[in-house]
């Protein structure tokens, strides 16, 4: 941090209107010398001259923002242009996150976008009856009339048997969601649940060491070193992973991460 080199010395008189600056004890300026020194040496001008500088640009009027006329567009779009939708990296991942979440969340938020999809597509139906209806109205010959009065009474039988069985499927999966909540307040592992949690949160790591583990055969020795990457390997794919890998690592190391997930303490491994 640059510091300020000059000290101001007290007055030896309050009247006497001198203030001096010095560097060096012995070596007194005044304060016109210490403008030439501060603008010959430090390339500053004077606070006075700062300050003003400050004003005037504040003072000044700035121009117009300058605004992108090809970015403006009525109507606006249904979906941002191909150029500028975002692409993750790790759009697999996300993906089965998403659908692991899925699995694991309760049914309601399923069950609610299917309704709304059933509200949309009975919506359409609605319009499709009206809409004959209106040309049954409009219809001049006989014929025209016939033809119409029979689509409208296809779409009236269809609607209602498909209403009557997107209601029987609706208490369907109303039953099953019911049952699996039942289930899950009477069964619900703890252990499971958390290795599920751990499991969900660590996907990219346990995909890039399966992948690693799969394709390069010199790494695994030393990724399966390290008891994290074990762990993750027995969470990924259970014991027959480990089996498969397991030749990369001793079988005194098989044997204590065996007992270590077996919930075996230090002092058993040891007796044994």
């Amino acid at each position: 941090m640059h510091c300020f080199p000059f000290k101001k010395v007290k007055k030896t008189q309050p009247n006497s209107g001198t203030g001096f600056f010095y560097i060096v004890p012995g070596y007194k300026l005044s304060m016109e010398e210490v403008h030439k020194v501060q603008s010959k040496n430090f390339n500053t001008n004077s606070y006075a001259e700062e300050l003003r500088r400050k004003e005037l640009f504040a003072l000044k009027k700035l121009p117009p923002k300058s605004v992108d006329k090809s970015k403006i567009s009525r109507p606006r779009p249904l979906r941002p242009p191909q150029n500028e939708v975002i692409l993750y990296y790790d759009n697999h991942i996300r993906l089965y996150c998403k659908h692991i979440n899925s699995l694991q969340l309760d049914n309601h938020v399923r069950l609610y976008r299917q309704h709304i999809t059933k509200l949309k597509k009975r919506e359409e139906k609605r319009r499709a009856t009206e809409l004959a209806q209106w040309r049954y109205n409009e219809s001049i010959s006989q014929r025209e009339q016939d033809e119409a009065w029979d689509i409208l009474q296809h779409l009236k039988r269809k609607q209602w048997y498909e209403d009557l069985r997107a209601k029987r499927r609706q208490d369907e999966e109303i039953w099953t969601t019911i049952q699996r909540l039942k289930r899950k307040d009477r069964y619900e592992d703890l252990c499971v649940k958390r290795r599920q949690d751990y499991a969900r949160s660590h996907a990219y790591q346990i995909e890039t060491l399966t992948h690693n583990l799969e394709y390069h055969p010199d790494l695994r020795r030393s990724l399966l070193k390290d008891p994290k990457n074990q762990f993750l390997t027995w969470l990924r794919g259970g014991v027959e992973l480990l089996q498969k890998y397991g030749w990369s690592i001793s079988n005194k190391e098989c044997n204590r991460f065996q007992h270590s997930l077996n919930g075996n303490q230090s002092s058993s491994l040891a007796k044994t």
